[in-house]
């Protein structure tokens, strides 16, 4: 049999449903042991479905956890029941039922993201994010779902004559918060403060080079370096902000000086 792993029992029957939409089930050969675990305890999806050359086959879908129960018990399956003790067959029933418990918790802290992220979503469309906590999951979706921000991305790529592929802005965590940007109400007026500066900064950069690809994390770069002008920063504090990420000896001052260049 084929065996898929997934991360929780929702995710099975998702599984499912894919498998079933792609090859035609054989009447007869499904077995929800999930719902209905066998005497003992153990729980997965079984099916058989027509390949396209017509050979069946079986597969087998459970979460990781009841995948570890299955191995456990398959083990303890070439013993006879009069060749384990007691005691240890109880302690194996209280694991059985913990990784049960343990799956069905993993469903509620999935939904229970799932519903935190489509709140964080409603109020950024809506106009109510203002004072939302800055973080990875509020600015991804602050990004995805802003029309001022993906207006600003889109001209940056524009610029650039290339095409926007927005990625993960967590590598600029800590650049923002260096910044002291703590709320998306601070993130809209970042942008606001410096898309402009922005702009001038991306059309310097692609002087003399092409690209294809734009990546929306080189726009919260050039919002920060701009918002370090605006800010009057000091060449002290522009070396202590390229530090948190360039390492290599000199090259945080040299980016220093080239920025500060923007106000000769």
């Amino acid at each position: 049999a084929i065996r898929v792993i997934v991360d929780t029992v929702n995710d099975c029957y998702a599984t499912l449903g894919v498998l079933h939409a792609s090859w035609k089930p054989l009447p007869g050969r499904f077995k929800d042991y999930i719902a209905t675990p066998k005497p003992n305890m153990y729980r997965s999806l079984h099916t058989t479905l027509l390949s396209d050359t017509g050979i069946p086959f079986e597969v087998q879908i459970r979460t990781g956890l009841q995948h570890i129960w299955a191995e456990i018990e398959h083990d303890l399956g070439y013993k006879s029941k009069f060749g384990v003790p007691r005691e240890i067959r109880r302690e194996f029933s209280k694991i059985a039922g913990l990784l049960e418990i343990a799956d069905d918790e993993f469903v509620q802290v999935r939904n229970g993201m799932s519903q935190y992220v489509e709140n964080i979503r409603d109020k950024i469309i809506h106009g109510e994010a203002k004072d939302l906590p800055l973080s990875v999951i509020s600015l991804t979706e602050y990004i995805h779902n802003n029309q001022k921000m993906l207006e600003y991305l889109e001209n940056m790529a524009r610029i650039g004559e290339a095409d926007l592929n927005i990625i993960s802005p967590e590598s600029y965590m800590d650049r923002l918060s260096w910044l002291g940007i703590k709320t998306l109400g601070d993130m809209e007026r970042l942008l606001e403060d410096n898309k402009e500066m922005a702009y001038k900064m991306e059309e310097d950069a692609l002087a003399d080079i092409e690209i294809e690809v734009f990546l929306s994390s080189v726009g919260l770069r050039y919002l920060c370096r701009a918002e370090l002008l605006r800010r009057n920063a000091t060449r002290e504090q522009i070396v202590q902000f390229f530090r948190l990420t360039e390492k290599k000896e000199g090259k945080a001052e040299r980016m220093a000086d080239k920025l500060l260049s923007y106000k000769a």
